[in-house]
């Protein structure tokens, strides 16, 4: 190989960096698949939520993801494709966090975020513990009632339940608020 003739280091694929990660746990196999992926993902994450910042948090947090779970990684798809699912679901729960957070605060109107945040806490504060629990894990985080129930150890039909009284609890306040 030479400077000269453009060729570089041959790198290896993706599923050969994953499978040394997963059984070496040495970080600068991950730190390849970041390299090659980060501008990927950012644009993945830019396309659904048109803000530089957000997309920069959102790529972040799905590297973490990612990191996290690269041992569940079974090769029957591509890297990239696995990578870019998990990129997919994690701005779309993300955009059903948002579009349920700003339902929460305030009807029809756009308010700004940290106007929002505050109204939400303080509505979020009128239903009892338990039932916040259920709110977030719902519309923050982006559960299915499914993964809520097992995550909680409730039935599904009791997850759906404590959430639709707990929203009926928030929307009675907020209609006694507005008066």
């Amino acid at each position: 190989m030479s400077v000269l003739s453009g060729e570089g280091p041959v790198l290896p694929d993706d599923a050969t960096l994953v499978a040394c990660y997963v059984e070496t746990a040495d970080d600068t196999h991950f730190a390849t698949l970041y390299q090659r992926y980060v501008g990927k993902v950012f644009r993945r994450c830019l396309s659904f939520c048109r803000k530089p910042a957000d997309a920069e948090d959102l790529t972040q947090e799905v590297f973490v993801k990612v990191y996290l779970a690269l041992h569940r990684f079974r090769g029957e798809s591509a890297f990239s494709t696995w990578i870019y699912r998990i990129a997919t679901n994690h701005c779309l729960n993300f955009l059903r966090s948002r579009k349920e957070f700003l339902e929460l605060t305030e009807h029809e109107a756009v308010v700004p975020v940290s106007r929002a945040r505050d109204s939400f806490r303080d509505v979020l504060g009128r239903v009892p513990r338990a039932a916040q629990a259920l709110l977030l894990l719902k519309f923050r985080d982006g559960y299915t009632y499914a993964e809520i129930a097992t995550r909680t150890g409730l039935s599904e039909s009791a997850v759906k339940m404590r959430i639709s009284r707990a929203r009926a609890q928030i929307m009675e306040y907020k209609e006694k608020k507005r008066g």
